[in-house]
């Protein structure tokens, strides 16, 4: 499917498909105020991760940029080889910038992610169940001081996944100017019915996207 196809106005789309069979993968829209790099080199061909590097206008000042990574683990696969290959990525990241806010969010599945946790110092902030009774879809952050409580809300759409919306705590006392945002929709094993056709226009397709996860990064100057 082409990005004209998937395009949103005001966003940058930043995709990353499932190459070996229909459904799944993940995509990230960015809105086209921000500054952001994607990290390639830390990417995986046989592991479904984007990663990207974030440096809205305002920041606090302990973080020096924001880290996003957008996880798709299917049921099915290796939960070692998942693990393994996120804590190499980290390692790198952290090396690279000490001082970096994280953000890892998406579909998680059964993946035993408390090495997150007990290694990085990372809090997992989605406290309610995003499919059936589990909670698949979550948010991990060494930022949980600057944003409120974790809200999910009903499924949109076709998805059988909730959403999940992340905002700043202090977002009312921001002022306009220094409000900056990031939108992420993470499409995750999507059943082959509900994939959208080639030939789907553009608004057939919004309504078929499985967005997931929001994150507002408004942060205090």
């Amino acid at each position: 499917m082409s990005n004209e196809a998937v395009s949103l106005d005001g966003f940058t789309c930043e995709r990353k498909d499932r190459l070996t069979h229909r459904g799944g993968g993940v995509a990230c829209y960015v809105k086209q105020c921000l500054c952001y790099d994607r990290l390639p080199d830390i990417e995986s061909d046989d592991l479904e991760v984007l990663w990207l590097k974030i440096k809205p206008k305002h920041l606090p000042r302990s973080i020096s940029c924001i880290i996003l990574a957008c996880v798709c683990h299917p049921p099915r696969d290796d939960n070692r080889v998942m693990s393994e290959y996120l804590m190499q990525c980290l390692d790198v990241v952290i090396r690279r910038h000490p001082d970096c806010g994280l953000l890892l969010t998406g579909d998680f599945n059964q993946l035993r992610d408390w090495f997150l946790r007990a290694h990085y110092g990372l809090v997992q902030v989605v406290d309610k169940a995003t499919r059936g009774n589990a909670v698949l879809d979550r948010l991990w952050t060494n930022m949980n001081p600057v944003y409120s409580k974790a809200v999910v809300s009903p499924e949109l759409s076709n998805c059988d996944h909730k959403m999940v919306l992340l905002t700043p705590s202090n977002s009312d006392q921001l002022g306009q100017g220094s409000v900056q945002q990031l939108l992420v929709k993470v499409t995750t094993s999507v059943p082959h019915s509900r994939q959208p056709s080639q030939t789907s226009d553009r608004s057939r397709f919004t309504n078929c996207l499985p967005a997931k996860t929001s994150v507002d990064i408004s942060m205090i100057p």
